[in-house]
This record gives C-alpha cells, structure tokens and sequence, in this order.
C-alpha cells in the first residue's frame, strides 16, 4: 500500500507540472499573439498616418510684404489640424564675410503658434506663418541687402493625427544675400503704390542642417 501511495503521489505530481507546464506555454503564446496584434496595429498607423513637411518658402512684396509656405501632407490621412511657430531673423556673415553656415537656433524665441485645418493625404496648402500685422521686418530686410547677411526663418510645425497622436518637425530656410535694390524700396523706403516697382518674391532656401523630425510630442524628452 505504502509503494502505491507513493506511486501515485508521484503520478499527481508528474500531472500538476505538466498541466502547470501547459498553461506557461499558453500565457507565453497569447502573449506573442497580443505582441503581433499590436505590431500588426502599429504598423498600420505607421503606413496610414499623416506625415506633414514644409517644402516651399516665398517672401511676398505684393500686394503687401508677407512670407507665404506650403505645407504637404505625404501620408494616407488627414491631420486634425497642423500649427506653426516661427522666428524670422538676419544672420551676419561669418568673419570671411562670405561662408555662412545656417543651424537652427534654438535660443531664438518663437512666435505664438498659428493653427489651421490639414491638408488632404497627398495635397498640399499654402499657408502665412506671419500674422497679418507682423510684416516681412524691414530692419532686417535692410541688413540683408546692406550688410554681409541673410535672411533666417526657422519654426516648428506641429500636427494632429486621426490616432490622437501630436507629431512636430523643426524647419529652417535661408535665403541668398539680398542684392536687389527693388526689394529694399519696396519694404524699408515704403514707396507709394503707384511708385512701388515690381519685385518677384524671393525663393527661401533649405540647408543641409540637423533637425528633429517627425517626433511623436513627449518622446524627446524621455531620450
């Protein structure tokens, strides 16, 4: 009897740690399961979001002096909305007098943001970072044809996506120096409109410059 017993107490035992056993394998493998679901989840929100960039800045002389931009959105959604906030500013030349080399400058203040409805997946808009008020800066549009110079627009735009995420990028544009003695008429001397000469607006320029990009708000912070 006492053989039996021990036998069967062996028999329980074997049983307990392979049913234990059993429901480890099932914990781990609903686990992957619920792993692969997010992934599957994730990567559709990925493919499917609203990716927004800023790909053309002009400074406008007429009607009025404004910076007009276009904003693109490259994914498969719309954003709720998008907003931008921007610092518009002459950067000297370096000590050559010639080599400038355009970064984004954190230390500079940005502007309350302005906050307009998304472009469509795959359109794009044109939009006034400017309020109507704040002008193309005159000073500064002085010192760029007067001085060894360039104009600087650098800001922040940031979105909305359908999945309740809010994403921003950094931006910066430059232009060339300002050699046009139109432009300078047209802004700092305040010419009549009947005086006023024709001026084409001036095409800002994209440098080689390191940004954040496509961050998810919050995240850079966690880094």
């Amino acid at each position: 009897m006492a053989d039996y017993a021990l036998w069967q107490t062996w028999i329980v035992g074997i049983g307990t740690i392979l049913v234990f056993g059993s429901l480890v394998l099932m914990i781990q493998a609903n686990n992957a399961a619920q792993e692969a679901v997010e992934v599957t989840r994730q990567t559709g929100r990925d493919q499917s979001r609203a990716y927004l960039d800023i790909t053309d800045v002009k400074i406008h002389f007429e009607p009025t002096s404004n910076i007009i931009g276009t904003v693109l959105n490259q994914g498969s959604t719309p954003a709720r909305w998008y907003e931008v906030r921007t610092a518009f500013v002459f950067q000297p030349a370096s000590e050559d007098g010639e080599t400038h080399t355009v970064e984004f400058d954190s230390t500079l203040e940005l502007s309350k943001p302005r906050r307009w409805a998304s472009p469509p997946a795959g359109k794009a808009l044109t939009f006034e970072p400017l309020k109507p008020d704040d002008i193309v800066s005159a000073e500064a549009v002085a010192r760029a044809h007067t001085q060894s110079g360039i104009l600087v627009l650098q800001g922040e735009l940031r979105w909305e996506t359908v999945y309740d995420e809010t994403y921003f990028s950094q931006f910066l544009y430059h232009t060339h120096r300002i050699n046009d003695r139109r432009v300078v008429v047209a802004i700092v001397e305040k010419s009549s409109d009947k005086d006023r000469p024709s001026v084409d607006p001036i095409k800002m320029q994209r440098p080689c410059a390191s940004l954040m990009t496509y961050q998810v708000e919050g995240e850079q912070n966690q880094n």
